[in-house]
């Protein structure tokens, strides 16, 4: 899996390219969900508590969250229970909270604050400049400008089970989606709304996983992919897919990779196989003029297409 950049506005190729490593989870931190955080902003000492999850209905689960501002109770109430999240911005001018429906952004220098409802909020993250606040929900991902609490860019894809929306290379938005037999990257400017686009290799191509051996399964849109770390059944929707892991310091991506056979599993009434997880991570190699690849083997050509979102 390989991907070059172009110049949105103007077709240029840019100075970076994008090589595909294939990782173990050890070589990696994935950000925690941050349970208790402190910090200070202009004078006031800021407090973050949230409870640990309780399921109230089959996988759903809530939490509350108590926030203290200089050791006093300044926002209290019920949320959801996201699989990420970044509680403020890289400044420490932005907090965010889960809600019920979504999350709430409060400018802690003036006090505006602004909620954002979406379909199963997975999780968010700050831009490296915290001009925005990326959120994605199920099948959709929001981008909101800061200075105005407005969202300037909405993404949704019906098709998708789960939104891949990250932050990546040069502050970029990225999103992925399925492209034919391929998946593409869309690497979206926050300030132009102009984006590129770039084919990658999907899953099963980079692993070499036989598709029309698991095909069955993956149509069965149920959950009958057996864990084998962990336990548990995942939803086949993951296979085949490449999902945002929230890591320190690298982008990263991980799947679901079939480690049996398909068998009918009685306890669950379903056709079933058992998977473990694979990651990669994708590296900005400046050096790499020749658009190398590292233990991805794929001879896959590169398509770039330009995309002005603005009329």
């Amino acid at each position: 899996m390989i991907a070059a950049a172009t110049d949105g506005k103007h077709g240029n190729v840019t100075s970076y390219t994008m090589t595909t490593v294939k990782i173990e989870q050890s070589s990696f931190q994935i950000n925690e969900f941050p349970k208790e955080t402190e910090f200070i902003f202009g004078e006031d000492k800021y407090r973050v508590e949230f409870t640990e999850p309780e399921e109230i209905r089959m996988a759903l689960y809530i939490r509350s969250v108590k926030v203290f501002k200089n050791k006093r109770l300044f926002k209290s109430f019920e949320t959801c229970d996201p699989s990420y999240f970044v509680i403020k911005s890289k400044d420490n001018k932005f907090l965010a909270l889960p809600t019920k429906n979504g999350i709430e952004i409060t400018n802690l220098e003036n006090g505006n604050t602004a909620e954002f409802d979406l379909y199963f909020m997975i999780g968010n993250e700050f831009d490296n400049k915290d001009k925005y606040c990326l959120i994605n929900g199920q099948n959709e991902s929001l981008l909101v400008d800061l200075v105005t609490l407005k969202i300037k860019f909405k993404y949704k894809n019906l098709e998708n089970y789960i939104s891949q929306a990250r932050f990546g290379f040069d502050n970029k938005l990225w999103t992925i989606e399925d492209w034919g037999q391929k998946l593409r990257i869309e690497l979206l400017d926050t300030e132009t709304l102009t984006s590129q686009y770039s084919i990658i290799d999907k899953p099963f191509e980079l692993f070499k996983i036989p598709l029309e051996k698991y095909s069955k399964v993956i149509d069965s849109k149920c959950h009958c992919i057996w864990l084998m770390t962990g336990g548990g059944m995942r939803f086949s929707g993951f296979l085949n897919k490449w999902e945002y892991v929230s890591s320190k310091n690298k982008i990263v991506y991980k799947t679901l990779i079939p480690k049996s056979e398909v068998k009918f599993n009685k306890n669950y009434n379903v056709e079933s196989c058992e998977a473990e997880f694979e990651y990669i991570e994708i590296r900005n190699d400046i050096e790499n003029s020749d658009l190398n690849i590292e233990n991805g083997n794929s001879d896959s050509k590169i398509w770039t297409k330009i995309k002005n979102l603005l009329n």
